[in-house]
């Protein structure tokens, strides 16, 4: 769980249950599911979200 120890999310108090929930699926998801042309699928590291992520901030600032 790389996204609890990204945003310091310790416990299972109710201040840990709060962080949690501020977090979008975005935030805590960093892989996705690949199907291949050969068939095969895969998890792998999201190689867009880094791509993504510079655009969204990019509109926010409009």
């Amino acid at each position: 769980m790389n996204f609890a120890k990204r945003y310091n999310i310790e416990g299972t108090d109710a201040a840990a249950l709060t962080k949690l929930r501020a977090l979008s699926a975005t935030d805590i998801v960093d892989e996705v599911f690949e199907f291949k042309q050969d068939g095969s699928a895969a998890a792998i590291p999201d190689y867009r979200k880094a791509r993504l992520d510079v655009m969204e901030r990019a509109d926010e600032k409009k």
